[in-house]
């Protein structure tokens, strides 16, 4: 299966956080909506500090990962 591989830029500690991974970037972007709900996370205190990015394709039927 390929799955998308995902991180967080985090413009206060200016740091990626740990790559994630999801089927779509659909999926990437409603996992960080849900967060965004919950008014005690970081991500919803404060939204504008945070950046999604894309950063490629990993294949678990080969172990290959793409940029």
């Amino acid at each position: 299966m390929k799955l998308k591989v995902f991180t967080i830029y985090d413009v206060k500690t200016e740091a990626y956080k740990q790559p994630f991974f999801m089927a779509t970037k659909g999926e990437a972007i409603r996992g960080l909506l849900e967060l965004l709900d919950q008014p005690n996370h970081t991500f919803a205190k404060y939204p504008s500090d945070f950046t999604i990015f894309e950063l490629g394709e990993y294949d678990d039927s080969n172990g290959k990962m793409l940029p």
